[in-house]
């Protein structure tokens, strides 16, 4: 009895293992509890988020003809510009003490010509005298000698 004591008590374990074993089995087969909606028409956007490099077809490098700090910028980059169109203003403060210095300069260099003009016009004068007056005292004595080589004195 004993032997058929184990074997009901085996059964009995056997069954409550299948039990639990489908009662586990249903459970897991219910799925996931979900939330549900009315459905509804609606316009859908699309949106695309990607990365990458742009580069331009040409390059062009830019220099100024002179030196200045800049004051204004008058395009913003990505703009489109043409040939000739100003980017830039320079602050104009440094060009204008340089037009200053300059036509100060130039003022300097019109007196110091007027100056040698009027004193040197009046000594050039007197020179070019002193050597027209030479140039006959020398031709003089040429003819003078002339004359005393043709009669044989020298």
């Amino acid at each position: 009895m004993s032997g058929s004591r184990w074997l009901k008590r085996g059964i009995w374990i056997a069954a409550v293992l299948a039990l639990m074993l489908a009662a586990v089995s249903l459970w897991r087969a219910r799925g996931t509890e979900v939330a549900l909606t009315q459905p509804r028409t609606q316009t859908i956007v699309q949106s695309l988020v990607v990365s990458g490099r742009v580069s331009s077809i040409a390059k062009v490098d830019i220099s100024a003809t002179i030196t200045g700090r800049v004051e204004t910028v008058l395009v913003r980059e990505g703009d489109g510009v043409r040939a000739g169109q100003a980017l830039v203003e320079l602050d104009s403060a440094e060009l204008r003490a340089a037009l200053a210095q300059a036509k100060t300069a130039e003022a300097n260099a019109s007196a110091r010509l007027r100056t040698q003009q009027q004193m040197s016009a009046p000594m050039a004068k007197q020179a070019l005298a002193q050597a027209e007056a030479r140039l006959r005292a020398a031709e003089r004595d040429l003819k003078r000698q002339r004359e005393l080589f043709d009669r044989g004195f020298i």
